[in-house]
């Protein structure tokens, strides 16, 4: 299983305590069960506030000094269906400049915003060969589920300071989750007759900071161990 997370630095990230908080939760329990992760970054986050801008990029430094990788997910996000190709080859350029300083390379994986992989299979075709020309393999997802809904509604509890219904959110979105692993384990076999390396999607938000120790525990106990994504790939 590879755990990959995407919209690095993070979602939602109210101020910059809690962007530090929010980091060191997530790469805690990374780190206690050594995880292999990977987080996928919108550079675009780094400039939208000046005053965020130093301790954004300071957490992707701690990502990557945690062990985790970093991948490219566009500089803003953008979703393809609404973009040209050229726009958003531009849009990927744009957002590998501060992750290959970091790393000291150019970042190794993309993941596609929305998992949109174009209008048109020639928009698809055209942008994977510039992809591959730019040194990019693509980071698919085998467990996809709509986490961001759980993290959305738990954002807006956490707002209202309503431990309560925090905690309601979180157990729902942990039982949720068993049930996303069961569906996709069976499709797996159904499909392929086999379960092959699941590569999961997450967010780097409050929810997972909070509630990822559960979410690896209840991983645990179906019977995976974790491994990087290039490992899931091969």
């Amino acid at each position: 299983m590879a755990f990959t997370f995407d919209d690095l630095p993070g979602t939602r990230l109210r101020d910059a305590a809690d962007a530090r908080a929010v980091t060191a939760s997530l790469l805690r329990t990374i780190s206690v069960h050594r995880i292999p992760a990977i987080g996928f970054v919108n550079e675009g986050k780094l400039d939208a506030d000046p005053a965020l801008q130093e301790t954004l990029t300071k957490a992707l430094a701690a990502w990557r000094d945690a062990g985790a990788d970093l991948g490219n997910h566009t500089y803003s996000h953008m979703r393809f269906y609404g973009a040209t190709l050229e726009e958003m080859q531009a849009d990927v350029l744009r957002g590998e400049r501060v992750t290959s300083r970091l790393l000291g390379r150019r970042p190794k994986y993309f993941r596609h915003p929305t998992l949109n992989t174009g209008r048109s299979r020639a928009a698809k075709t055209a942008f994977e060969r510039f992809l591959a020309h730019n040194g990019y393999r693509i980071a698919p997802v085998t467990i996809d589920n709509d986490e961001y809904l759980y993290a959305l509604a738990y954002d807006r509890a956490r707002g209202e300071g309503d431990a309560a219904r925090m905690a309601r959110i979180g157990a729902d979105y942990i039982r949720y989750m068993e049930e996303i692993f069961a569906f996709f384990e069976a499709l797996s076999r159904d499909f392929l007759g086999r379960e092959p390396p699941q590569v999961l999607l997450l967010h780097a938000n409050a929810l997972n900071a909070e509630y990822l120790d559960e979410l690896v525990a209840m991983v645990a106990r179906r019977g995976y161990r974790f491994v990087s994504l290039g490992a899931a790939l091969e």
